[in-house]
């Protein structure tokens, strides 16, 4: 098997893949997988390209789908998501952070 491209993909992104898939095509793990992403990750998907885009501007690609993926509430979520990063955030992009992931999980 040859990889032909990587993409950085969210979770929520990746609903997109199972989403014309029948459950009879998929095997026992895909079909957990499935179940949990559109469980955890039932989200208003016009607000999460907004909020996404908003957080693309300040962040990697890498971070925004690491935030995006946790959905962080609380500033020590946001501090665990930068633990291995060079650069620490700063209040105002912690801050801003949870101001955005709110908007996902009213």
């Amino acid at each position: 098997m040859n990889i032909l491209s990587e993409k950085i993909i969210t979770a929520y992104d990746s609903r997109k893949y199972f989403k014309d898939i029948s459950d009879e095509d998929l095997t026992f793990e895909q079909k957990i997988t499935k179940d949990f992403l559109n469980k955890v990750y039932d989200l208003d998907e016009k607000t999460y390209e907004e909020v996404k885009k908003s957080l693309s501007e300040k962040f990697s690609e890498h971070l925004v789908a690491m935030i995006l993926n946790v959905l962080p509430e609380y500033e020590e979520q946001v501090m665990a998501i930068f633990a291995k990063e060079r650069n620490k955030p700063s209040d105002e992009d912690i801050k801003f952070i949870l101001d955005e992931v709110s908007k996902l999980i009213k």
